[in-house]
């Protein structure tokens, strides 16, 4: 990957999982994020502005984690490190209605910028359009923060708003998947002065994401003109309580609400093939982790929470004075609970899996696989559907192309999903089939 000074490698070997470190750190301003065919969302960069610094390459942790990571790793990488792991969620009633789970996320920020531990927050909001897109910005306010609350399940370039940190005086926290985290500290790293405008950095729970194309195929599902203006959310409490089906909204306030299955079916077709190589579900090297409480037996199925995993002294005493200040409500519960509930075990065979197909097929794999196999134990064939599925998108000319595919190939799962149930729970497959007939093909 040395034989070129900027990302456009990373790209072609199909490494790139979208962190944004690159355009975060580019003096030259040459680095802008296009949205493919097939939805994913990788960078270009502008040979005319391009000073071939070689600073985008440095940061990106897509093929190389370097010393910089390596050297930070917990002694098992796919579960880490945990001083104290909660359950629970906010007291704040408009909060917790607002959030995708417990909103333990957003009352972190909240309790953060009320005792002036930070100044803002990096974080992301659904940005309504035609179509909606999730889109990156510094929220410094309690109400730009709920604005941020629940999950954008598609590629999101967070680090690039490191260009603009200076807008924001003081500390700041990062809210990001595993791959922004690994992007931020290499960027540390490079920058040692940074260190000291991170204030926490926020770990989200992240078991692979889908393409772009996820938001136009199921706005289209939901009976929406591609050319409408659209909000769109991926996962609605209101819509039924937890864990919130898909809501698609129009401007004149026309709404439809999809079953959370449509967005789950449509995940094995539209899953990056980075992230099957990723091995960091539990996002360890965070200073704390939130996520869905799966698994957790005395979780609020009904309503929702979060489970609140505190990995650093850090991220430990903002946990503490948040339940101390009475802004959430947590209780202590077993990391292994939660590893458990996470199917970690699951995830390590599924992904070294993947890696070794993903050679056989002569794909390049990030380095840190040589040194993270060994945690994980050989599961040949387990995700050869994946491959097939990850490298089948690449075949389509146009967006439209894609989603007619997909519609076809949707149909065809929830049908053999219903033949799989009628062996197994027959009652429940008819009243299934019913379900579905009534409401029609949504």
């Amino acid at each position: 990957m040395n034989d070129r000074p900027d990302i456009s490698r990373i790209v072609e070997d199909s490494l790139c999982h979208c962190c944004g470190a690159c355009a975060g750190v580019c003096p030259d301003d040459a680095i802008s994020f296009e949205e493919t065919v097939t939805g994913f969302l990788f960078p270009v960069v502008d040979p005319q502005k391009c000073s071939a610094c070689g600073s985008c390459l440095t940061v990106c942790p897509g093929g190389s984690f370097g010393d910089a990571l390596t050297g930070v790793l917990p002694d098992d990488p796919f579960t880490g490190n945990s001083l104290r792991s909660f359950a629970g969620k906010s007291t704040d009633e408009r909060i917790y209605a607002n959030s995708q789970s417990g909103g333990i996320a957003s009352e972190l920020l909240i309790h953060g910028l009320r005792s002036g531990n930070i100044a803002g927050a990096v974080v992301v909001t659904m940005k309504p359009g035609a179509p909606p897109r999730p889109e990156a910005y510094l929220a410094s306010s309690v109400e730009e923060i709920v604005e941020a609350q629940k999950s954008k399940y598609t590629p999101v370039p967070l680090l690039e708003v490191l260009s603009r940190l200076d807008q924001i005086p003081g500390k700041v926290a990062i809210v990001g998947l595993s791959c922004h985290i690994h992007g931020l500290i290499k960027v540390c790293d490079l920058y040692p002065g940074l260190n000291d405008r991170i204030g926490y950095m926020i770990g989200l729970i992240c078991d692979r994401s889908l393409s772009c194309a996820s938001i136009d195929y199921l706005a289209m599902k939901a009976g929406f003109d591609g050319d409408e203006e659209k909000v769109f959310i991926f996962r609605d409490k209101s819509c039924g309580g937890y864990p919130g089906d898909v809501r698609v909204s129009s401007a004149d306030g026309r709404s439809t609400i999809l079953r959370d299955i449509a967005r789950r079916r449509i995940k094995p077709y539209l899953t990056p093939p980075r992230c099957h190589l990723c091995f960091d579900k539990m996002n360890v090297l965070s200073d704390v982790t939130i996520g869905d409480p799966h698994g957790i037996r005395s979780a609020d199925r009904k309503n929702g929470e979060s489970i609140c995993i505190a990995r650093s002294e850090a991220g430990l005493k903002l946990v503490e004075s948040a339940i101390e200040s009475g802004t959430v409500t947590l209780r202590e519960i077993p990391y292994s609970d939660i590893v458990r509930g996470q199917k970690i075990d699951r995830k390590r065979g599924a992904w070294r899996g993947f890696c070794e197909e993903w050679l056989s097929l002569e794909h390049p794999v990030p380095d840190y696989y040589t040194s993270i196999k060994k945690y994980a134990e050989t599961t040949a064939g387990h995700s050869h559907g994946s491959i097939e599925n990850a490298l089948s998108l690449n075949s389509f000319s146009d967006r439209q192309e894609l989603l007619t595919w997909l519609k076809k190939n949707d149909r065809k799962d929830l049908l053999l999903n219903i033949v799989r149930s009628v062996y197994t729970y027959p009652l429940q497959a008819a009243h299934k089939l019913v379900s579905i007939t009534r409401r029609g093909s949504t």
